[in-house]
C-alpha cells in the first residue's frame, strides 16, 4: 500500500475561507507568526473579526493575492534586483553598450512608473497596489508596449520570493531601486501591496464598457482630450500623447496644459509634474527604431536596437544610466527643433548639437510654459534642489495608493519613510484612558428626552466615516474633519453642525474624547435607541487640526443615478446589499426598514432619482428583501456600518486596530455576532402549528391565496412548494442543498427560476417567524409550515425534526449555481450543458429543483425522456423509484400551476400580477378537481384519462384531458410516471390503493424534508415522540447497550501502548485506520460510518457498532480537476477550515511499504511535525499532484507557515484531528456529547509527545533503523491487516469503534 495513495483518495480536505497573509504586521519574516493565540477565547474573538475582514476582501475586492516581507527582507530583494539590472537577456536584451549598459533600469522605471501612475484622486482607483498591470487591458495599454517583457525580466525574483512578495511590491521595489542603482535620490520603500488575482479592477480606467457608463470618452468624441474622473486624456495612455494634444500635434503650449490637468489628476502640483517628469527622463530612452515594426532582422528582429515601444526614438541626456540634471540643462541650453523620427512620430532634435538625445513636444513643454519654466530653470541650476524634489515625487507616485502611513511594511520601519503631507498624517494618539461607559450614557440620555437625535446622531457618525475609499485607504472619521472646510460645506452635509453642537456638552464634560471617538459613538448608540443590532465600539481615535485631508474626497454624482449608487458602494467596499442598507434611515418610533417599505409601495413620480435607482432591477430584489424582513435588513446594516465605522483604522495593509478590542460600554450586553437562529420555540411547534392554520386560510391583499370558497382561499399549495423547494436542492453526491440553514431567503436560491413568487411565501409567514424570534429558525419554519399544510389539508406525514439553524447569507448555495464557484466544481453553463447538467449538480438545469417540467431541453413535450431526466436528478438527491413517484403524485394532490398569460405581468389593477393573474412557472391549472385536499386523483387522472399536449395560457407546453370537462392539467414530467416502464406499475398501484400511497408519500416527505438534517440524534421537539423512528436512510446504529462491567479504557489504551512499544510501525497503521474510518464525516448533511474519537488528543468513549456498511453509500470520496479543487471542496464538505485540512496532510507514514514512501519524501516514519511541509516547500521528496497542489497559491501561506512554525502545526493539527473524531458525535443540533466528557485513561497515560527512538541501522535499504520484519504481514493487508491486529488484542469486550478511538489516542500521543 502506497500511503500517498491512500492518502489523497481520504484526505482531499478543504474549507471556510480563512487563508491569511503568512507575515503578520511591520517587520514580519517568512515562517513566523505573531498574533492572537487561537486556544483563548479572547484569541479566538480576534481571529473571528480578522477573518470575517479577510472573507469581506474575497467576496468584494480580487485583491486576495500575494503581499508580505519576503525572506531577507526587501534589502535581499534589492540585491538580486540589482544583478538583473545588468545582466542582459536573449530574449530582450538590455538597452545601450558598455560603458555604459547593458542597463534595464530605464525599462524599469518605466514598469513602475505605470504600474504607478494609472492612480487618480477622483476616486482613488489605479495605482500599483494590485498590480493589475500584469492583466487586461492595463497589460495591453498603448502606453505599455513590451512592459510585458520588463515583468519577464522580473519573474526568477518573484520565483524565488513566492507569496511573501507581491508583484505590487517587486515593481515598484524595482523602479526606486534602478534609480538608486544609477545615483539617484529615493526616499525610502513602503511596501504592503497586496496583488489582485485578475485584472478587473482596471476595467473601470478602460477601455471597457463600464468605464464608458462612469467617464465616457471615446463613445462621446472625446479621446485625447478625456475628463476627469478618467486620469489621462486618452484612454490607453498613462497621461498625454507625448507629441502634443490630438488637435495640436507639435504644440508645447497645449501639451503644457494637457500635462497640468493630467497630472492634477493625480494630485500632483506643478512643482511635483516637472520634477518627476524630467527626474524620470534622466534615465533609459524612447523606443521607435523603424516606421513599420517588427524592426531589424534576426536574431533582433524587434528587439534590442529594433526595439519598437513607444514609436519614438533617443535617449534624452548623454548619459542615460547616470543620475544628472542634464536634462533640465539641455532642454533649457539647447534650441530644439521638431522632425519625423525614425518611427514616424514627431519628436525634437537639438539644433547645432553633436549630441545624439531627443525631446518629446511633453518635454519642451516643461520650458514652453509659463508656470514650468521658471521650476525647469531652478532644477537646471541646483541639482540637490532637483534631488529633493524628485525623491519626494518619485515616492509619492509610488505610494500614492497606499494609503496612510500604517499601512505599510518593511523589514526596517526607519525605511519607510515618515508620513508625507499628501499622506495626510493625524496627530499622535494620546495615552489617555477614555472611560467610554459614563459617555455613552449620556448621550443615551440625550435620545431618551429628545428622539430626534437619533437621526442627528447616525447622520453625523456615516457623513464624518463616509469619505472613507477602499480603493486608496484614504478618508473615514478618524480625524473628524467633517468639523472643518471642505467637509462642512458639502450640501450632504447639511445639519451636521447642529448635531456636532449637540454633542457640544458631552465633550466639555469629557474633554479626553476626541471628536471622532464621540461623532462614532453617538452613531452607535443611536442606531441601536433605533432598534438597530446592538454593535461593539472601538475607541482610540484622534482628531486632525484641520479638513485639508478632505481633499479629492468630496462625494461624486454621474448619469444615470444607478451608475453612481453602484460606483460608491465599490469605492468604499461595500457589497450592494451592505450599500442599500445604508439607505435605512432610523427613527425611534419607526421600523428600521421603514424607508425601504414605503420605496415599494411609492408612487415613482414622487421619488427622487437616487430613490427611482433603487428601484432599477440591479438594486429592487435587496429592496423588495429588506422591506419584507427587517432581521435582513439589521444584519445587513450592522456589517455594513461597523466597516464603514472602523475600516479607517489601519495596522499594516490587511490588520485593523479593531480587531483586538473589546467594547466595556456594552458588558453583559448581546453584541453583534453572526447570530443563526434555532430551537423550539416558545409554545412549541405545536403553537406554531396553529398559527400556520390559521395563515393558510386568511388571505392577503399583496398576494391572494388560490382558489374561491368553498375549497378556498387556501395557501396549501403555495406553501407545499415553498418547503419541497428549499429542502428540495439537496444532493447526495457531497451533502450540500436542502432547507437546513433556510438560504432561499438569499440570492442564488431566492432568484431561481423555479422560485418565482416563494418571496411572497415567505413574506407570508414573517408575522409567524417575528412572533417566536430567533428560537424558531426559517429552516424549520419553512419545513414545518409545509408539513402542517400537508396534515391540515388530510395528508399523512410522519412528524417532524427541528433543528435546522439558519445561515445569515446565501453564500453555502453558491455551490448549487449559478455562480463562478459551482461551473469550477461542477460546470454546466459554461460547457453548453444546461438543461443536461450531471452530478454533482443536483437538478438537470442550473436555477431549477429537478428537470424541465416541460421535457428535456432537447426533447420537450417527450414523456419518456422526462422520465429519464427525473430519475437522474431524483437518485442524485438519493430517492429511489418508489418515493420519487410518491413524492410528485403526492405533492401534486395539492395546489395548482401559475402561468395566466404569456407577456406577465397580467391583468388588470388591482390584481395586476397577483391572484388569478399570477405567472410563477409559466404553466397553469391543477393537477385535480380537490386541489386543497388530499386525495389519490392525481393518480387514477393519470392513468384512467386520455391525455394530449398543447400551449397553455402561459405560452408553455402542457396536457389536458381528451374528451372531459374536468379543469386539470399535467406536465410532462407528470405524464413521464405512466409513460416510463419502471414507473407505471408504481402509478398504477398508488391509483389502487390510498393507503399504500400514504404510507410512501409520508415517508418520502419526511425523507425530502429531513434529508439534509443528518441522524436523529440531531433532531430536537418539545414532544421526542413526534420526531420519527430513526429512518433507513439515516442509517442508524444500533442503541448503545449498558455493559455488565464499565468498559475498562484503561486496561485497553495500556494495551495497545504495548502493542505499539512492539513495533512502533502501528503509530502510522494505526493513526492511518482512525483516519480513514472518521474520513467520511460530512459538515455538510452530518453524515458518518463508525468513527474513532479524540479530544485534543483526549478519548471520548460511547460508540456502537454498526451491521453492515450501508451507510457508506454515497461518501465515497469526490475528485475534481483540477486537484486544488477537489482538496478545496473536500475541505468544505468536512467542515474543516484551510489550516486543518492542510494540517492534516501530514498524518504519519509507518509500515513496510509506507517506510518506502517516508523515505521518498525523506521523512522519518511514525512522526508527527512540519518536515512535511519544509521538505514539499522544497521540493525535496517525491509528492503526488495533490500534495503538490499544496503549492497552489491558495494553500501556499498556509504550507509556509506550517513549515516555519511546528508548535502552530502542532495546534491546528490537533484541532482538526479532534474535529473529525468527533464530529459525528451528535447532541441536538449543535451541541457533541464529547463536550463535557473527560478522559480518564490520561490519569495515568503521561500526554507529552514521546520522541521516538530512531535507531541506526546497518540493514540495507532501511534508512530508518526499522525492524522490516515487525508487523510486515499484517500491515500489507491494508484494513484487512489492521483488523487482524486488532482482533488479536481484543481482551477486553467492548464495541470495536471504540477500541478504534482508543487506538487513535495513543498512536497520537506518541506522534
Amino acid at each position: 500500500m502506497k500511503w500517498s495513495k491512500s492518502l489523497t483518495a481520504l484526505l482531499l480536505l478543504g474549507a471556510t475561507v480563512d487563508a491569511t497573509c503568512p507575515f503578520a504586521g511591520q517587520g514580519g519574516v517568512r515562517g513566523s507568526m505573531t498574533g492572537p493565540n487561537p486556544h483563548t477565547e479572547e484569541g479566538r474573538r480576534v481571529l473571528a473579526k480578522k477573518k470575517q475582514r479577510q472573507q469581506r476582501r474575497l467576496v468584494h475586492s480580487p485583491r486576495t493575492g500575494d503581499y508580505g516581507i519576503p525572506e531577507g527582507g526587501f534589502a535581499a530583494v534589492r540585491e538580486d534586483i540589482k544583478t538583473m539590472l545588468v545582466t542582459s537577456q536573449d530574449f530582450f536584451p538590455a538597452d545601450f553598450e558598455p560603458p555604459i549598459g547593458p542597463n534595464y533600469g530605464g525599462l524599469m522605471i518605466r514598469l513602475a512608473w505605470h504600474c504607478s501612475g494609472s492612480y487618480r484622486a477622483s476616486d482613488g482607483r489605479g495605482g500599483c497596489d494590485g498590480g493589475r498591470i500584469r492583466f487586461d487591458p492595463e497589460l495591453n495599454w498603448e502606453d505599455n508596449a513590451n512592459l510585458n517583457n520588463a515583468m519577464k525580466l522580473l519573474e526568477p525574483i518573484k520565483e524565488k520570493y513566492g507569496s511573501s512578495l507581491s508583484w505590487g511590491d517587486l515593481i515598484t521595489l524595482t523602479g526606486t531601486t534602478a534609480i538608486e542603482f544609477m545615483g539617484g535620490p529615493v526616499l525610502g520603500f513602503c511596501g504592503g501591496r497586496i496583488d489582485d488575482v485578475d485584472g478587473s479592477d482596471s476595467l473601470i480606467l478602460g477601455p471597457s464598457d463600464i468605464q464608458e457608463e462612469l467617464s465616457p470618452c471615446k463613445s462621446i468624441g472625446q479621446q485625447g482630450a478625456c475628463e476627469s474622473p478618467l486620469g489621462p486624456t486618452t484612454v490607453g495612455l498613462i497621461y498625454v500623447n507625448p507629441a502634443g494634444p490630438v488637435n495640436a500635434t507639435g504644440n508645447p503650449v497645449a501639451s503644457g496644459l494637457d500635462i497640468r490637468q493630467a497630472f492634477a489628476r493625480m494630485g500632483f502640483n506643478d512643482t511635483e509634474t516637472v520634477a518627476i517628469i524630467g527626474g524620470g527622463h534622466a534615465f533609459g530612452k524612447c523606443h521607435g527604431a523603424c516606421t513599420n515594426p517588427p524592426c531589424g532582422e534576426e536574431p533582433l528582429v524587434g528587439i534590442g536596437p529594433n526595439t519598437f515601444t513607444s514609436g519614438f526614438e533617443g535617449a534624452w541626456t548623454t548619459a542615460p544610466t547616470t543620475w544628472t540634471n542634464l536634462y533640465f540643462t539641455n532642454l533649457l541650453a539647447l534650441e530644439w527643433e521638431s522632425g519625423i523620427g525614425p518611427g514616424g512620430n514627431l519628436q525634437w532634435a537639438p539644433v547645432n548639437s553633436d549630441d545624439d538625445i531627443i525631446m518629446l513636444t511633453s518635454d519642451i513643454a516643461l520650458s514652453a510654459d509659463p508656470e514650468y519654466l521658471p521650476i525647469s530653470q531652478e532644477f537646471a541650476a541646483d541639482i540637490t534642489s532637483l534631488e529633493e524634489q524628485f525623491a519626494h515625487a518619485w515616492y509619492r507616485l509610488m505610494s500614492n495608493d497606499m494609503g496612510s502611513r500604517e499601512r505599510c511594511i518593511n523589514e526596517n520601519p526607519d525605511d519607510i519613510p515618515p508620513a508625507q503631507w499628501w499622506q495626510y498624517p493625524l496627530p499622535e494618539a494620546t495615552e489617555t484612558d477614555v472611560d467610554y461607559v459614563p459617555i455613552r450614557t449620556m448621550i443615551q440620555d440625550m435620545i431618551d428626552s429628545d428622539s430626534s437625535y437619533v437621526e442627528a446622531f447616525s447622520n453625523l457618525a456615516y457623513r464624518c466615516a463616509s469619505t472613507y475609499r477602499d480603493t486608496d485607504y484614504r478618508g473615514g472619521c478618524n480625524g473628524a474633519r467633517i468639523r472643518f472646510e471642505p467637509e462642512n460645506d458639502w450640501p450632504e452635509n447639511e445639519g451636521t453642525e447642529e448635531a456636532l453642537a449637540a454633542l457640544d456638552p458631552v465633550k466639555v464634560e469629557f474633554p479626553e474624547i476626541s471628536y471622532a471617538d464621540l461623532i462614532v459613538l453617538a452613531g452607535h448608540t443611536a442606531i441601536e435607541a433605533a432598534g438597530g443590532k446592538m454593535m461593539p465600539f472601538c475607541g482610540g481615535r484622534v482628531d486632525a487640526i484641520d479638513g485639508s485631508g478632505s481633499v479629492d474626497l468630496a462625494p461624486r454624482y454621474y448619469t444615470p443615478a444607478v451608475v453612481s449608487i453602484r460606483d460608491d458602494m465599490q469605492v468604499k467596499g461595500l457589497s450592494p446589499q451592505e450599500g442599500v442598507a445604508l439607505f435605512a434611515k432610523p427613527a425611534v418610533d419607526a421600523p428600521l426598514n421603514q424607508f425601504f417599505v414605503g420605496l415599494v409601495d411609492a408612487d415613482p413620480e414622487t421619488l427622487s432619482e437616487t430613490e427611482r435607482a433603487l428601484l432599477e432591477p440591479e438594486f429592487l430584489p435587496i429592496v423588495t428583501q429588506f422591506a419584507e424582513s427587517e432581521d435582513a435588513l439589521k444584519e445587513s446594516f450592522s456589517n455594513a456600518w461597523i466597516h464603514m465605522m472602523t475600516s479607517d483604522r489601519f495596522d499594516g495593509p490587511t490588520g485593523n486596530v479593531c480587531d483586538a478590542r473589546t467594547d466595556v460600554t456594552l458588558e453583559g450586553v448581546d453584541v453583534l455576532e453572526v447570530t443563526r437562529d434555532y430551537g423550539i420555540p416558545e409554545g412549541g411547534f405545536a403553537a406554531v402549528r396553529e398559527d400556520i392554520k390559521t395563515m393558510l386560510v386568511t388571505s392577503q391583499d399583496f398576494f391572494p391565496a388560490d382558489f374561491e370558497p368553498p375549497i378556498g382561499p387556501n395557501y396549501g399549495g403555495l406553501m407545499i412548494r415553498l418547503a419541497w423547494h428549499c429542502s428540495g436542492s439537496y444532493r447526495a453526491s457531497d451533502g450540500r442543498g436542502g432547507c437546513d440553514g433556510g438560504r432561499i431567503r438569499f440570492d442564488p436560491e431566492l432568484n431561481w427560476e423555479d422560485n418565482a413568487n416563494l418571496n411572497n411565501a415567505m413574506k407570508l409567514l414573517e408575522p409567524i417567524k417575528e412572533k417566536y424570534g430567533s428560537s424558531l429558525s426559517w429552516g424549520d419554519l419553512i419545513t414545518l409550515t409545509g408539513t402542517t399544510a400537508i396534515e391540515f389539508m388530510g395528508g399523512p406525514v410522519l412528524g417532524f425534526c427541528g433543528g435546522r439553524v439558519d445561515d445569515v447569507d446565501g453564500s453555502d448555495s453558491l455551490f448549487l449555481g449559478p455562480s463562478d464557484i459551482q461551473e469550477e466544481l461542477s460546470p454546466c453553463t459554461s460547457i453548453g450543458q444546461q438543461g443536461a447538467c450531471e452530478s454533482p449538480l443536483g437538478p438537470t438545469t442550473v436555477g431549477l429543483i429537478y428537470v424541465n417540467p416541460a421535457g428535456p431541453v432537447n426533447a420537450t413535450g417527450n414523456p419518456v425522456a422526462s422520465g429519464l431526466d427525473i430519475r437522474q436528478a431524483f437518485a442524485r438527491m438519493g430517492f429511489n423509484d418508489t418515493e420519487t413517484v410518491a413524492i410528485i403524485g403526492g405533492g401534486h394532490a395539492f395546489g395548482k400551476c401559475h402561468g395566466a398569460c404569456t407577456n406577465p405581468p397580467c391583468g388588470e389593477e388591482p390584481l395586476v400580477g397577483i391572484g388569478p393573474n399570477t405567472f410563477t412557472s409559466g404553466f397553469e391549472g391543477a393537477w385535480t378537481t380537490a386541489p386543497t385536499t388530499w386525495t389519490n386523483l392525481y393518480f387514477t387522472n393519470l392513468l384512467a384519462l386520455e391525455w394530449e399536449s398543447g400551449i397553455g395560457p402561459g405560452g408553455n407546453l402542457q396536457w389536458a384531458p381528451v374528451d372531459s370537462e374536468d379543469d386539470i392539467i399535467m406536465l410532462t414530467s407528470d405524464i413521464a410516471l405512466s409513460a416510463d416502464p419502471e414507473y407505471l406499475p408504481i402509478s398504477q398501484e398508488f391509483a389502487a390503493d390510498i393507503s399504500s400511497l400514504e404510507e410512501q408519500f409520508a415517508h418520502a416527505w419526511y425523507r425530502l424534508m429531513s434529508n439534509d438534517m443528518g441522524s436523529r440524534e440531531r433532531c430536537i421537539n418539545e414532544n421526542p415522540d413526534d420526531i420519527p423512528p430513526a429512518q433507513w436512510w439515516q442509517y442508524p446504529l444500533p442503541a448503545m447497550e449498558e455493559p455488565e462491567e464499565p468498559v475498562d479504557y484503561v486496561s485497553a489504551r495500556t494495551m495497545i501502548q504495548g502493542l505499539i512499544d512492539v513495533d512502533s510501525n502501528n503509530i502510522a497503521a494505526f493513526a492511518n485506520l482512525a483516519f480513514r474510518c472518521a474520513s467520511t464525516y460530512r459538515a455538510t448533511d452530518y453524515r458518518a460510518i463508525e468513527s474513532a474519537g479524540g479530544n485534543d488528543m483526549q478519548f471520548c468513549g460511547g460508540r456502537v457498532d454498526a451491521v453492515d456498511g450501508a451507510g457508506s453509500i454515497g461518501l465515497e470520496p469526490r475528485y475534481y480537476s483540477p486537484p486544488v479543487v477537489s482538496i478545496r471542496d473536500d475541505m468544505q464538505v468536512k467542515g474543516l477550515t484551510k489550516h486543518e485540512g492542510v494540517a492534516l496532510f501530514a498524518i504519519p507514514t509507518g509500515g513496510d511499504d509506507d517506510v518506502e514512501v517516508a523515505i521518498e519524501r525523506n521523512l522519518p516514519p511514525n512522526a508527527l511535525s512540519n518536515q512535511y511541509f519544509v521538505n514539499l516547500l522544497a521540493g525535496d521528496g517525491d509528492f503526488d499532484e495533490y500534495e503538490m497542489a499544496l503549492l497552489e497559491d491558495e494553500f501556499l501561506p498556509i504550507v509556509q507557515r506550517f513549515a516555519g512554525d511546528n508548535e502552530l502545526f502542532l495546534g491546528v493539527f490537533a484541532a482538526a484531528w479532534n474535529k473529525m473524531m468527533t464530529a459525528d458525535r451528535f447532541d441536538g443540533p449543535v451541541a457533541n456529547i464529547c463536550d463535557s466528557r473527560t478522559d480518564e485513561t490520561l490519569e495515568i497515560v503521561p500526554r507529552e509527545n514521546v520522541p521516538l527512538p530512531i535507531e541506526d541501522s546497518e540493514d540495507e535499504g532501511d534508512d530508518f533503523g526499522l525492524d522490516s520484519k515487525s508487523g510486515g504481514s499484517e500491515y500489507e493487508k491494508g484494513d484487512a491487516g489492521m483488523g487482524s491486529i486488532l482482533e488479536g488484542s481484543s481482551g477486553v469486550s467492548f464495541f470495536s469503534g471504540t477500541m478504534f478511538g482508543l487506538v487513535l489516542v495513543v498512536a497520537s500521543a506518541m506522534i
